[in-house]
């Protein structure tokens, strides 16, 4: 399995992981304080969070596929939330953050559409640490 690949599967991997993490353990860990006391900032890591899942998926294929990685983003921020009913995770789905989730993903979408192209030309143009053979001798 290529790297980029298992970046995205291990990144979707954890999105689950911390999505489905039951009550007991997110209190624990302190759901409740923002950031720096920041309000509402469980809503700028859902959006970077989808945001990030769709940049990994986007580069780990050979040309990217927008519409099958912005229809698996939407269906992963639906299943997240319905996730959250099952019983033995016992949290409450909410609706604003699967939108922010939708947000994440859409986020996602137009900075790989548009940053990819930048960044290729900038790293074909950076000078390559290693030395090539012709270089080496």
């Amino acid at each position: 399995m290529r790297l980029r690949r298992m970046a995205a599967v291990g990144w979707t991997s954890l999105i689950l992981v911390a999505c489905w993490m039951p009550r007991k353990a997110v209190h624990a860990a302190g759901e409740g304080t923002g950031l720096l006391g920041i309000p509402h900032f469980d809503k700028v890591v859902h959006l970077g969070v989808f945001a990030v899942f769709v940049l990994l998926w986007l580069a780990a294929s050979r040309r990217p596929r927008y519409a099958a990685v912005t229809v698996a983003g939407l269906a992963l921020a639906v299943i997240t939330e319905l996730g959250q009913l099952v019983p033995l995770v016992n949290r409450q789905a909410a609706v604003d953050d699967g939108a922010v989730d939708l947000l994440g993903v859409l986020a996602g979408v137009i900075l790989f559409r548009y940053a990819a192209p930048w960044a290729a030309r900038k790293w074909d143009a950076a000078p390559s640490p290693i030395a090539t053979g012709s270089e080496a001798a």
